[in-house]
C-alpha cells in the first residue's frame, strides 16, 4: 500500500508498506523504486530551488568547504558500509 500526500505549504508525506513475505532486500529495493518514481518530481523542485547554480565552478571557498564536507561524509558512509553492510541491519539496508 502507497499512501502519498503533497501539501501546498511545501510539506509532502510518503509511506511505503511492504509485503513481510518477501525478503528484505526485496522489499527495500522495490519500495526504493517506488519512492523514486513518486517523489522524483518533487526532488528536481528541490534541486532547482536551492541548489541550481549556487556552486557553479569556479568554485568559490564556501563551495571548496561545501565539497570538501560531502567527500569525507561519502568516504565515512562508504568504510562503514564495507565494515557492516554483513553484520549490522542498519547498513544492510543502506547498502
Amino acid at each position: 500500500m502507497i499512501v502519498f500526500t503533497s501539501f501546498v505549504f511545501r510539506w509532502s508525506y510518503l509511506e511505503v508498506y511492504t509485503n513481510e513475505k518477501f525478503d528484505d532486500l526485496k522489499q527495500a529495493y522495490a519500495a526504493g523504486i517506488v519512492e523514486g518514481i513518486l517523489t522524483k518530481d518533487l526532488i528536481d523542485l528541490h534541486w532547482y530551488n536551492t541548489y541550481d547554480g549556487y556552486c557553479a565552478k569556479p568554485l568559490s571557498t564556501y563551495c571548496k568547504k561545501v565539497q570538501k564536507y560531502v567527500d569525507a561524509n561519502m568516504n565515512w558512509v562508504t568504510k562503514q558500509l564495507m565494515k557492516y553492510a554483513d553484520s549490522d541491519s542498519y547498513w544492510h539496508q543502506v547498502c
